[in-house]
């Protein structure tokens, strides 16, 4: 269910990120000899097949969405220095973590952290990082070392805050949360 909910969410971020489709208009040629137009046109229409899908089950989607994780890096392969390059990563990063491809994510976020350092989003993959690796991954002492990279590199962004919570949150005992919590929420206290 948890697959389903991630691929769900994945497909709406899709949505809000894709453009117009397009035609397809030479797909059965070699990906190597595609232009870019029909690497977007073929990208574009994966994008829309899947959410066309959101309502199926996971493993109805599961093909495709591992289609599409696959144009995303074909398109980097040979288009890296295009201003679609980091954003299609993250998508590719996306559905990789909706896939439980969690170490295939990582290395897509990594990617980006490395190759793109004018991403517009690159505050949000660093935060992305660190989300994985604690959620995804249970891999706490990495995803502090996540959320204090992005807290040092961007310490005023609003981001910042967000990684710092999550430092907290990762280093209280489940007691102490569930405290910290009711603290929070004084009106769910019984009378």
């Amino acid at each position: 269910m948890k697959k389903l909910m991630t691929l769900a969410l994945a497909a709406v971020l899709l949505s809000s990120c894709g453009g117009e489709s397009a035609d397809k208009g030479g797909k059965e040629e070699s990906p190597t000899k595609q232009t870019r137009e029909q690497r977007i046109a073929e990208i574009d229409e994966l994008e829309g097949q899947l959410r066309s899908r959101q309502n199926q089950s996971f493993d109805a989607s599961k093909p495709l969405a591992m289609q599409m994780v696959r144009e995303y890096r074909d398109f980097v392969t040979v288009h890296s220095k295009d201003s679609l390059a980091p954003h299609y990563l993250f998508k590719a990063a996306d559905l990789s973590v909706g896939l439980g491809k969690f170490d295939q994510a990582l290395g897509l976020i990594d990617g980006i952290l490395a190759g793109y350092p004018q991403y517009e989003r690159r505050v949000e993959m660093m935060l992305f990082k660190g989300f994985i690796l604690e959620q995804h991954m249970n891999q706490h002492a990495r995803a502090v070392e996540a959320y204090e990279a992005l807290i040092k590199r961007y310490p005023n962004h609003r981001l910042a805050k967000d990684a710092q919570a999550s430092i907290d949150n990762l280093t209280l005992t489940e007691e102490e949360l569930i405290e910290k919590f009711k603290k929070m929420n004084p009106e769910d206290k019984e009378s």
